[in-house]
C-alpha cells in the first residue's frame, strides 16, 4: 500500500486512496475460522459478509487499543520488537 508508505505519520478516515486497488485486484483469499480460531489482522483489512447459513447470531468484538506511544516505523536498524 504504497499510499499508507507515503503517509508514516497516519491517516484519518475516510481514508481517501486506501482501498483504490480493491476493484482491479485479481487474487482473493478466503479465511475460514472454526471455533476457537482468533485472527489479528490490520484494521484496514478489506473484508466482505458471507451468507448466515446456520442461523444463529455471528458475533464479532472490536476491542480498542491504546498505545502508550506510536509505533516508531522508521528503525535504521529493523529492530521492531519492544523490548520493554
Amino acid at each position: 500500500m504504497q499510499h499508507l508508505y507515503d503517509h508514516p505519520e497516519g491517516l484519518d478516515p475516510p481514508f481517501k486512496g486506501v482501498y483504490e486497488h480493491c476493484p482491479t485486484s485479481k487474487v482473493f483469499t478466503e479465511v475460514v475460522a472454526k471455533k476457537g480460531d482468533v485472527f489479528v489482522t490490520h484494521g484496514m483489512l478489506p473484508h466482505s459478509h458471507a451468507p448466515n447459513h446456520k442461523h444463529y447470531a455471528r458475533v464479532i468484538t472490536n476491542p480498542h487499543v491504546n498505545l502508550r506511544e506510536p509505533f516508531n516505523l522508521n528503525r535504521p536498524d529493523g529492530d521492531y520488537v519492544s523490548h520493554r
